[in-house]
């Protein structure tokens, strides 16, 4: 790998956070080929996965959907669903942001990612594995 393509895949890696909103091809939906913006919501301890949840500005009324935009990462008003995690391969998002920096498109403050991971926490269509696996409840706790 050559200095430069180092330094854009460390850029990428720093901005690859909890809160981290990002606007990359789509290849976990049904819905394919598509460039969707997404909510990076955590890393897995081992950096193997990335958690994300997608955002719609045509999303049907469903549970567990919060209303977001438009700022600084939304052109319009959008629904986040928090009502399934996809899990991505880190690598993989890694190379795709490090070859388009530019799809890194701004930073969920802290107020609104809690309020995310508080509907995450209740919502019954996520298994327990794995919102114990990216942090969002705690193990000891449960």
């Amino acid at each position: 790998m050559g200095k430069r393509a180092s330094q854009r895949a460390f850029e990428a890696q720093k901005k690859l956070i909890s809160g981290a909103i990002l606007r990359l091809h789509c290849t976990d939906l049904k819905i394919r080929n598509k460039t969707k913006r997404f909510l990076v919501l955590a890393t897995s301890l081992d950096k193997k996965f990335i958690s994300k949840l997608y955002f719609d500005s045509t999303c049907p009324p469903i549970p567990y959907q919060l209303q977001f935009g438009p700022n600084g990462y939304l052109d319009k008003i959008s629904y986040l669903d928090c009502s399934e995690i996809y899990e991505d391969d880190y690598n993989r998002i890694v190379n795709q942001l490090a070859n388009k920096l530019q799809a890194y498109i701004g930073q969920m403050d802290m107020a609104d990612l809690k309020i995310v991971k508080d509907q995450i926490k209740i919502a019954s269509t996520i298994p327990e594995s794995i919102k114990k696996k990216y942090g969002i409840v705690d193990i000891v706790n449960q």
